[in-house]
This record gives C-alpha cells, sequence and structure tokens, in this order.
C-alpha cells in the first residue's frame, strides 16, 4: 500500500520554496486530447509589445507551474472526507497506484475560509517502485481545485482546472531552490480568478512534449525546458515552442547564466542569452543588450500576471 498521505505532504511542503523560484524566474487515464491535437508548428507571432508577456507566461512556467502542480497533488491526496453532506469522495489502490475521485467535496481551507476549498474531478498515481516517489505519472481528469476568501472587506477567488497527464522524475533538494523534473507532459490547465468586483480573469495553458529537467550546477540548480506551450492568455492566444540550448542557472546571488529561444509563428523569434551579470535579448534578429540580470528581471517582472497563480 503507498504511504500517500506522508508523501503528498512531503511534496506540499516544496511548495513554499518552490514559489521562490517563480520570482527569481519573473524578476506529485485522463483526456490529454487538447494538448495533443494542437499544431505542432508555432503559429503566435513574436513582437516587440508581447515578448516579455510570451517569456513570463511560457518560461515562467519552470517555477510557477511545479508550484501549482505541487498544491493540487498535495490536497487530491491528502483529504479523506468531504464537509458537505452532498459532496463525495471516492478512492482505490494497489501497491502502485491511487486513483482518488471527487464530486462538489467540500474540505478545510487552510488559510481560506473554513469549507472554502471545493475539489471535482479524478487524480490517478501510478509510481514503478513502492519504496520510492518518483519516479511517479499523474493522470488528471477534468479536475478543479476552487477556492475563495472573504475577510469583510475583500474577496477573492481562484478556481485551478488541469485535464492530461504528466511523469515526475525528480525532486531534488538541494538548496538554494527546490524544484520538480517533470516529463511526457501532455496536459491542459487554466486558472480562473476574481478579486473583489473586477471582472474576472481567465488564462489557459496546453502544453504537449513539454519538459522541466533540473540539474545540480555546484551551488546553484540548471533548469531545462523544452516543448510546445498554447497559450490562451488575452491579448495571448497561439502557440510557441521552448528549447534550453545552455540551463539556466539559478543561485542567490545576482549572477544569471543560460540560454533560452522561443520560436514564434511566421518566422518569428526570441533568444535570450544570459552571460553572468548580463547578457542580450535578440527579437526577430535585433539585438538589445543587457547590462545586468536585475535589468532581465524587471523586463520579465512587468510582464507578469497580477495575480498569484
Amino acid at each position: 500500500m503507498i504511504s500517500n498521505h506522508t508523501c503528498a505532504l512531503a511534496w506540499r511542503g516544496l511548495a513554499a520554496s518552490v514559489l521562490l523560484a517563480s520570482i527569481a524566474l519573473s524578476g506529485c487515464g485522463g483526456d490529454s486530447g487538447s494538448s495533443r491535437q494542437q499544431s505542432a508548428k508555432p503559429t503566435l507571432v513574436l513582437t516587440e509589445d508581447n515578448a516579455a508577456m510570451v517569456t513570463a507566461y511560457t518560461f515562467g512556467l519552470a517555477g510557477i507551474l511545479p508550484m501549482q502542480l505541487l498544491n493540487v497533488i498535495g490536497d487530491a491526496l491528502s483529504f479523506h472526507t468531504c464537509l458537505n453532506e452532498e459532496g463525495t469522495r471516492s478512492a482505490s489502490e494497489t501497491e502502485l497506484s491511487e486513483l482518488v475521485i471527487y464530486t462538489n467535496c467540500q474540505v478545510d481551507g487552510g488559510e481560506m475560509d473554513p469549507n472554502s476549498l471545493v475539489l471535482d474531478g479524478a487524480i490517478r498515481l501510478d509510481l514503478e517502485h513502492s519504496d520510492q516517489d518518483v519516479p511517479a505519472r499523474f493522470t488528471f481528469s477534468e479536475y478543479t481545485h476552487t477556492g475563495s476568501y472573504n475577510d469583510g472587506m475583500s474577496s477573492n477567488s481562484q478556481q485551478f482546472g488541469l485535464d492530461g497527464t504528466f511523469r515526475v522524475d525528480g525532486l531534488p533538494d538541494s538548496s538554494p531552490i527546490p524544484l520538480m523534473s517533470m516529463s511526457d507532459a501532455n496536459i491542459r490547465f487554466s486558472v480562473a480568478a476574481q478579486f473583489d468586483a473586477a471582472p474576472p480573469s481567465v488564462f489557459e495553458w496546453r502544453l504537449s512534449n513539454f519538459s522541466i529537467a533540473v540539474q545540480e550546477l555546484g551551488s546553484s540548480l540548471g533548469i531545462t525546458v523544452a516543448g510546445n506551450v498554447y497559450l490562451n492568455a488575452p491579448p495571448l492566444d497561439g502557440q510557441v515552442a521552448l528549447a534550453t540550448p545552455v540551463p539556466i542557472a539559478l543561485s542567490e546571488s545576482n549572477e544569471c547564466y543560460g540560454h533560452l529561444t522561443i520560436t514564434g509563428g511566421q518566422g518569428t523569434s526570441l533568444d535570450i542569452l544570459m552571460t553572468g551579470d548580463g547578457g542580450s535579448i535578440t527579437l526577430n534578429g535585433v539585438t538589445t543588450p543587457l547590462e545586468s540580470c536585475d535589468e532581465f528581471n524587471d523586463w520579465l517582472s512587468s510582464a507578469m500576471p497580477a495575480f498569484q497563480l
């Protein structure tokens, strides 16, 4: 029998650290057809107006996506009962797998309002070895994770939706920033967020043949990102291809190293080279020097979403 509760709590504990990664980058059977059926060719045309946003919403996935997936996996495998009478949770497991299905199941939202977290849909965990947490494959089917908060003065709600499958290859625990290595990701995920009376914001990503690989590079972590990303995040609507010819090195220092390329539609491209304390951004053949890593972080941070994923 899998000690899923212990495993889930351990993975959930990584989320706070992975959040740091998203900040650094910005300065654990479903139908994945939506990601597999999309065109393999890039369609989103890269321009000076959208280059920073495309980078933030694609390369930024290396920090944001693992953090969100760790939270979702932790919640999906940790709760065993629903707080509402109409909610249901069913589960079945073997030595190497577990399937959990939720239907309108209210659970303790923790920092959010009591009973404010609602889980729906199915999650399946398949391990390759009974005595190891990884490698592991996760499959989500019409899964939604909906939370809300209201302190009497302000309110907000967010819904995270997930369909598809991905493989977790590693969970490095080295400092400074633990990140999740994942591969063969063919998933569709969405975020719908609303704050007070403001109109809701809806974002959708579809990943195909997507991977995030993490390796230790001395005191730093090297991040390699590759695959296709379809963005539906107004005003962005289209697909790009990501590659990292040289891993992006993340550390606690002000230095940054690595090489990222983004291929867009109609022959457009974005090439980001970081050489220590600086580098360059080349958009459609036109190169802009970077005098420091802070300059790159400022460029990227200006295009990050206004809400926390």
